[in-house]
């Protein structure tokens, strides 16, 4: 299950959408859905507007890189996961 929280954020006169996407862990489905929302909001352009990043509810995996099986999935399509 997703969750998806999106807060607009006021700076100055320009309006940044923060999306989070949260799993327990953040180690395979949040990472994949950061890495293609961030994907698609580069392609539309929005870049600048659209902050995007991936949380885990639970501390079990804290500090520890996303499955190697996201990293394949993300890495066989060609979508990049933040360093």
């Amino acid at each position: 299950m997703y969750i998806i929280k999106v807060a607009p954020v006021e700076r100055s006169w320009l309006k940044i959408v923060r999306v989070l996407f949260v799993c327990l862990g953040n180690i395979c489905r949040s990472p994949m859905a950061e890495a293609v929302f961030k994907h698609l909001v580069e392609q539309g352009g929005l870049s600048g507007k659209i902050e995007v990043d991936s949380a885990g509810t639970g501390d079990s995996h804290l500090g520890h890189p996303p499955h190697e099986g996201t990293r394949k999935l993300l890495d066989d399509k060609k979508y990049r996961m933040r360093d």
